[in-house]
């Protein structure tokens, strides 16, 4: 059988004519989404080699029915990551904030309301007092 009976091969010379019209300037009448697109088509001769072996093909085969259940379970893990978010926002609203001055420590239901006004620090500075 001659070297261009195989469409494979005809495919490769297809991209080396496409490839040298491209290097020489006239790549740009053929249009560049059609060089992509016929590079892409070289690109998948591995899989086809990889297709024709049992083994790999078993593999390939059993990765690809894997996805659909691997799919389920990242649903599921996000579906209870955001539920426990929700709840966790929900329980410590509001919950973290505190003042700059220590002496008021939140603890006798002090908020932002006692938070006003100036402080002296242990050094003697004066701050205002800040809600952070």
């Amino acid at each position: 059988m001659s070297h261009l009976e195989y469409f494979q091969n005809k495919v490769d010379l297809f991209v080396l004519v496409l490839t040298i019209a491209d290097m020489v300037g006239d790549g740009e009448y053929i249009g560049k989404a059609t060089t992509k697109v016929i590079r892409l088509m070289k690109v998948m001769r591995p899989v086809r080699l990889l297709l024709r072996s049992q083994g790999l093909k078993a593999i390939i085969e059993a990765i690809f029915a894997s996805l659909k259940p691997m799919a389920y379970a990242t649903l599921f893990l996000l579906i209870v990551c955001t539920m426990f978010s929700v709840k966790g926002m929900a329980f410590c609203r509001n919950k973290f904030h505190s003042y700059n001055d220590m002496s008021l420590d939140g603890l006798l239901g002090q908020g932002k309301v006692e938070c006003a006004g100036n402080f002296y620090t242990d050094k003697d500075v004066y701050f205002p007092r800040r809600w952070a």
